[in-house]
């Protein structure tokens, strides 16, 4: 039987907390399907960094690329760390070295009563996000001229390649046809990015040529927001430039419930993904057995189904929705119930009814 070996980064604040949960789901599935999953836990966080002075050790990263399936991330970032320093040199240092350059945001509402808006229906809010994550502005191209003065002069460049936009791309499509998903939106700023979202525009229309079956559709970020909050049945998949899909991510959060029940995952298709909460870290909270885990959990269903676990994620899926569903949450959703009493109501469900 195929074994995958996970590596687990708790990470800062309630991270550890919601992650137990994550692991507590795991061995169950282990236990009743017998899935095949191997965790390993790592101690990379704050904490590691003040000691040590390194966010992650580079034999790490090459362990993780040469003999790891997926890495499972809790929450990151600490407030005796300013601006987030060591949070985003993890999240942007494991996509550099690990070529993650296709990020996946799922936007699910599994509850009519979770989302804020009025008279928006669980079914009218089920669609994808796919981000480039490795260009653009994300390469961090620019610079200071006159630092400190008042003639300071700051440049920042959007840097994008044909090869990089075109095996993003062309992933994404991939990725939408085997979920079954068929009708993709680009969506970008071309309007006024004439020459960087110009090649998006050209290459995407090259690429959809590939793909006869799919359906396509083009729209500037701003009229798109706009749209989401209309009516977010329009949209299937969105296929998106990094900060576009920033933008999008946040009202994807807002119209599934918040960031307790949010998640991504970074791929480099054929080597490895990173999956985690989007949650703040909320260090204050930790250890009062507060913070939501679903989003963790969530994030472990994505990662079943990255490892074609089909049966388990279906199942992972059916006991978060029950929970939702039985209003068995935390107080951030309006439960009275906390963090490990939510992990242990989706353990008993999948042994009692699965």
């Amino acid at each position: 039987m195929k074994r995958f070996r996970i590596a687990v980064i708790p990470g800062d604040g309630v991270g550890p907390e919601i992650i137990a949960q994550s692991l507590k789901v795991i061995n169950m599935l282990n236990k009743k399907y017998d899935s095949g999953i191997e965790t390993t836990r790592f101690p990379y966080s704050t904490e590691y960094y003040l000691q040590t002075g390194v966010v992650l050790p580079d034999e790490f990263v090459i362990e993780l690329e040469k003999n790891y399936d997926a890495v499972l991330i809790g929450t990151l970032g600490d407030p005796k760390i300013s601006g987030m320093k060591h949070a985003w040199e993890m999240i942007l240092g494991l996509r550099s070295k690990l070529n993650l350059f296709l990020n996946i945001q799922t936007v699910k509402l599994y509850e009519e009563w979770l989302c804020p808006l009025k008279n928006i229906q669980s079914e009218n809010v089920d669609f994808m996000i796919f981000k480039e994550n490795r260009e653009g502005f994300y390469a961090n191209s620019g610079g200071f001229l006159k630092k400190g003065t008042d003639e300071e002069v700051a440049i920042q460049s959007s840097v994008y390649t044909h090869k990089g936009i075109e095996r993003f791309i062309k992933e994404a499509f991939g990725f939408s046809q085997k979920m079954g998903r068929r009708n993709i939106c680009l969506v970008d700023k071309s309007n006024i990015l004439s020459y960087t979202h110009d090649l998006w525009k050209r290459i995407f229309s090259q690429v959809a040529n590939e793909f006869p079956n799919m359906e396509t559709s083009h729209l500037y970020i701003d009229t798109a927001a706009l749209h989401i909050m209309q009516d977010p049945s329009k949209f299937d998949v969105m296929l998106t430039t990094g900060v576009c899909g920033d933008i999008l991510s946040n009202i994807g959060i807002f119209l599934q419930g918040g960031h307790g029940l949010a998640f991504s995952c970074d791929i480099n298709p054929g080597v490895i993904g990173v999956f985690r909460t989007i949650q703040g870290s909320a260090t204050k909270h930790a250890g009062h057995n507060t913070a939501n885990p679903i989003g963790a959990i969530l994030a472990v269903c994505r990662m079943l189904q990255y490892l074609e676990l089909d049966n388990e994620a279906e199942v992972l899926e059916q006991s978060v929705l029950n929970s939702l569903n039985k209003h068995w949450v935390t107080m951030d959703l309006g439960g009275i119930i906390g963090t490990e009493e939510v992990g242990d109501y989706i353990i008993s469900f999948i042994e009692e009814k699965f």
